[in-house]
């Protein structure tokens, strides 16, 4: 690790283990304890902690958050929350199109640059030496249709947690965390986009495309590891093939 430069410290509440159950959650249930991080990946003269046992980090900019490890990635231009899944959006208008508040259990990330997006409204936190505004909200005073939101322009991402309770989406944005310097989080790729140009948008992250050798035209379907995920700056993301 770069001299003078401690470990980064992660902003993981004590009900993230909760999240594997993939369930809105009760506000009012003792969450269960969390455990200690696990060896930091030391890559890149930086530290990033392990998220905790059966979660993984997912975001856009620098900021991400400890989702469920088996919620799987999907990519598109419009956020509509999903029971267990993780929508990184291309669109930065994503996390408010298409769906009511809280409308289903799940999680949309999006990049700060990629559109006009209004400043998340709520209180001011401190997260990682980068100013970030959080805020809480249900759709009725029954607790129904909730969702918790965060965002930063200094750290370039907005993340939406949404869920029929308001329990799971505080308790994934209770682990906001902030990426350290040398790391960035995989851009997302669109079903569809020409490889050249998904090589490109690589490349502008300061990662290199691992490209499919194939003498046909073809396009991108994902990309290894998944769009949102943390990889140290000039890690190699393998660009999946479809057929042309």
């Amino acid at each position: 690790m770069t001299s003078g430069r401690t470990p980064l410290r992660t902003a993981v509440v004590a009900a993230t283990l909760a999240l594997a159950a993939c369930s809105g959650g009760d506000p009012g249930t003792a969450p269960p304890e969390v455990p200690a991080p696990r060896p930091s990946l030391a890559e890149a003269g930086t530290e990033l902690s392990e998220p905790p046992d059966g979660t993984r980090w997912v975001g856009a900019g620098r900021l991400v958050v400890a989702v469920p490890a088996d919620w799987p990635t999907e990519v598109g231009p419009c956020g509509v929350p999903e029971d267990g899944v993780v929508h990184v959006a291309t669109d930065a208008r994503a996390t408010r199109c298409a769906a009511p508040l809280g409308a289903g259990t799940g999680v949309v990330v999006t990049d700060w640059s990629t559109g006009s997006l209004q400043p998340v409204r709520g209180r001011t936190v401190d997260v990682g030496g980068v100013e970030v505004r959080r805020s809480f909200g249900c759709a009725d005073s029954a607790g129904a249709g909730c969702s918790a939101e965060a965002g930063s322009a200094a750290a370039g991402a907005v993340v939406r947690a949404s869920a029929p309770g308001l329990g799971l989406p505080r308790r994934i944005v209770d682990t906001l965390t902030l990426l350290p310097d040398g790391w960035v989080t995989v851009p997302p790729i669109e079903l569809g986009t020409p490889v050249a140009r998904a090589e490109r948008t690589l490349e502008r992250s300061g990662l290199a495309a691992r490209l499919p050798q194939v003498d046909w035209p073809h396009y991108a379907t994902s990309t290894v590891p998944p769009a949102g995920t943390p990889v140290p700056v000039g890690s190699t993301v393998e660009v999946l093939p479809g057929d042309g």
